[in-house]
């Protein structure tokens, strides 16, 4: 579609279309900047989710309405410099989305460990850059969906995955059973849990010994 057709569809069009033209991946840079200034939150919120949407459009969209952020720090291409700004966000949860996102800096993840809220700190432990000694730190976290997200963390230090193994929260077992990293001699351990789940996830963990297999097939 030519730059005059759709603008000219911009002016005739109501939010819900405005909406499918922020969201599609063909729009031009420069449409994506007029929707931008939508006088519909929705547009806004569309146009912060798309990967496409240029750098300096995401940092105007990053003062906008809690959605609008959310949606900017949630993005794929969100640059460091703008998920470091969101991370001191008041809301819980656009904290949250620049926690996820892989592009927030090593410094950013750190400093996030130590957020007044579980649900962030959650986040941080899911995040595949996150450092090894703040996965090893947050493997100590009093809540356990937070121990639950470092043992399914690829990228979480053998040792803290070992150590992970003897959890009480058998959900949290079952994240080590399940990650490719764990040591075989940890699934050999995990595969005489007394919770099915968690032998299940032996079972489907792709270096499991052949000989526990058999085991576990012959229970």
């Amino acid at each position: 579609m030519k730059a005059v057709e759709l603008e000219q569809k911009l002016m005739e069009s109501n939010w819900e279309e405005r909406c499918n033209i922020a969201a599609n991946l063909s729009t031009p840079a420069e449409t994506l900047g007029e929707l931008a200034k939508d006088s519909n939150t929705f547009v806004r919120k569309t146009v912060a989710a798309n990967p496409n949407t240029p750098v300096g459009t995401l940092a105007y969209l990053s003062m906008d309405k809690k959605c609008v952020r959310v949606a900017v720090a949630a993005n794929p291409n969100c640059p460091a410099d703008i998920l470091a700004q969101l991370s001191e966000d008041e809301n819980v949860i656009v904290r949250c989305m620049v926690a996820y996102n892989l592009n927030t800096s090593a410094d950013v993840l750190v400093r996030l460990e130590d957020d007044r809220s579980d649900l962030v700190r959650q986040s941080v432990a899911s995040n595949l850059n996150t450092p090894d000694d703040t996965l090893t730190i947050l493997a100590e976290e009093r809540f356990s969906s937070v121990r639950e997200e470092v043992a399914s963390n690829v990228s979480t230090p053998l040792w803290t995955l070992i150590r992970l193994a003897d959890d009480r929260f058998f959900e949290v077992r079952q994240a080590v059973a399940s990650n490719p990293n764990t040591p075989v001699e940890v699934l050999v351990q995990l595969a005489e849990d007394e919770t099915v789940l968690i032998r299940q996830a032996v079972a489907c963990n792709p270096n499991t010994p052949a000989g526990t297999l058999t085991k576990l097939a012959d229970r």
